[in-house]
């Protein structure tokens, strides 16, 4: 059963992209195929850990949300570089283990398109798309996404969608707020399973007892905890860390917190995907939802939505009869309120009236002219 694995956390800075990379790797090394996808838009950098270099990419993750890009021109194959054997480990950090796969969707960010990144927006409803297709298109046994740190849209998508939420966090007490607020919200959009994980811990704190505090505050299980490691500072992004240091401590501990993963169960069965086309008009500034809607509707409504879009298709009438135990006629009028109020979109296919959620495109941020100007003119250069 394929899973979609979310790796988040409140504040940037606690390794969250070294996590998620490792994470990939170990569990291809096991024979799975492992996706990984660069959702940090404004700022990505997971290529740079797989050795892929700009040059060599020609269309990311960011081409795709614009529509410019096919999901199949942005993945790419990392599956060599990943591989122990690689020229740039050493032949202690060869092993016999099978590789199944790792495929990586970058994003990259160049001069020329920062204008673009921050004041252009894009269609959600492909993001969330995305992610399902990934899963199809490749045979993914896992898909990883390395959210964007603090809380924005597509952190929320991707908390939303996921069957497994990593939250990375270290002994910091900044840390600590900000955790309790995203382990509130991820609990109020139902995730199926939570985990911490805490990172950059010194050696001289007692791990048992750091383990018993984070789970008495959070009520959450604590999926391992990520020494502090000068080696890894001294790697400094230029390798896999857990395949050039394959018996160091922090290695068997991403091992735990991989295991564990494995060993949660995914949400429900993945349906066959049926996707209908996106909103007509993207840019449009009326009607839709944004993912903070979600967590503002009341217990019920937010449900009904949450689970339309957890089936990650359009839902027949009769579907959603069955989930709610309401007859049609109930949810008839439920789902027409809904579509008058800009939440669903209401769909004809194959004969059959369909519904999914309506969600609102990302608006572009706004900076002034004069930053505009230099940024468009330094694009042009």
């Amino acid at each position: 059963m394929s899973k979609i694995v979310c790796v988040h956390s409140f504040r940037h800075g606690t390794g969250k992209s070294n996590v998620v990379a490792n994470l990939a790797a170990i569990i291809a090394s096991c024979g799975q195929r492992a996706g990984i996808i660069d959702t940090d838009i404004p700022s990505p950098g997971l290529h740079v850990l797989f050795g892929l270099e700009s040059e060599k990419i020609n269309a990311t993750l960011n081409d795709y949300l614009w529509g410019s890009a096919a999901l199949a021109d942005i993945a790419y194959d990392v599956s060599d570089t990943a591989n122990t054997s690689g020229s740039r480990r050493s032949p202690a950090a060869a092993t016999s283990q099978p590789l199944g796969g790792i495929y990586l969707i970058p994003g990259n960010l160049k001069a020329s398109e920062i204008p673009r990144v921050w004041g252009g927006g894009y269609n959600v409803e492909l993001l969330s798309d995305s992610f399902e297709l990934l899963l199809r298109d490749l045979r993914l046994d896992y898909l990883f996404i390395d959210s964007r740190a603090g809380l924005d849209e597509e952190a929320l998508i991707s908390i939303a969608l996921c069957d497994v939420l990593v939250l990375v966090l270290r002994p910091d007490r900044q840390d600590f707020h900000g955790t309790a607020l995203m382990v509130e919200l991820a609990r109020k959009l139902q995730v199926p399973h939570i985990h911490l994980v805490v990172n950059q811990v010194l050696p001289t704190y007692d791990f048992d007892a750091v383990r018993q505090q984070m789970e008495t505050t959070y009520k959450v299980p604590v999926a391992g905890i990520l020494p502090f490691s000068e080696t890894l500072v001294e790697l400094a992004s230029s390798d896999l860390f857990c395949l050039q240091y394959p018996n160091h401590l922090f290695t068997q501990q991403l091992r735990a917190i991989a295991e564990k993963i494995t060993c949660c169960k995914a949400s429900q069965m993945r349906p066959e995907i049926v996707l209908a086309p996106p909103s007509e008009n993207p840019d449009r500034e009326e009607g839709g939802l944004r993912m903070f809607d979600f967590l503002m509707q009341h217990s019920s409504e937010r449900q009904l939505a949450k689970w339309i879009l957890q089936q990650r298709k359009p839902v027949t009438l009769a579907e959603v009869a069955a989930h709610t135990g309401m007859d049609k006629g109930a949810v008839r009028t439920v789902l027409d309120t809904l579509v008058e109020q800009g939440c669903l979109l209401e769909l004809e296919m194959a004969g059959e009236r369909r519904y999914r959620p309506r969600l609102a495109p990302k608006k572009g941020r706004q900076l002034c002219k004069y930053i505009w100007e230099k940024l468009e003119e330094n694009g042009a250069d």
